[in-house]
């Protein structure tokens, strides 16, 4: 009997060291998941901050986009314009008119009399 009376003596003690042992292996799990925990969310931290910054880059894009196509637009509408002028320059007819309005130009033997314009700070 003996043999059975340190067999329950080793036994016993190594319940305290398994106990401790588990112990510390429920410590270290605990640890690694509270780990991963702060791994994952400076992770999601990050992800976030890096979308936000690319929509706010896209939206800044497409704002210089928007305003870049007004400006194509624009520039077409004066090209338009300036090729009309020059179509309408090489009329005789608008061409003498154009002479007439801007330098004053008047035909022989014609009287040219100046108005006021219809401006409300004329009469100041």
């Amino acid at each position: 009997m003996q043999l059975n009376s340190e067999f329950k003596q080793n036994i016993r003690a190594s319940e305290g060291l398994n106990d401790q042992r588990d112990a510390y292996y429920a410590r270290i799990h605990r640890k690694r998941r509270q780990m991963m925990r702060w791994a994952t969310l400076a992770i999601l931290v990050v992800c976030s901050l890096t979308i936000g910054y690319r929509m706010v880059q896209y939206k800044i894009v497409k704002q210089q986009i928007a305003e870049v196509n007004q400006t194509v637009v624009k520039a077409k509408q004066d090209n338009t314009n300036l090729k009309q002028q020059v179509t309408a320059l090489h009329d005789p007819t608008y061409l003498q008119q154009l002479i007439r309005e801007k330098y004053m130009y008047t035909k022989q033997g014609e009287q040219v009399y100046n108005l006021p314009a219809n401006d409300p700070d004329a009469n100041r």
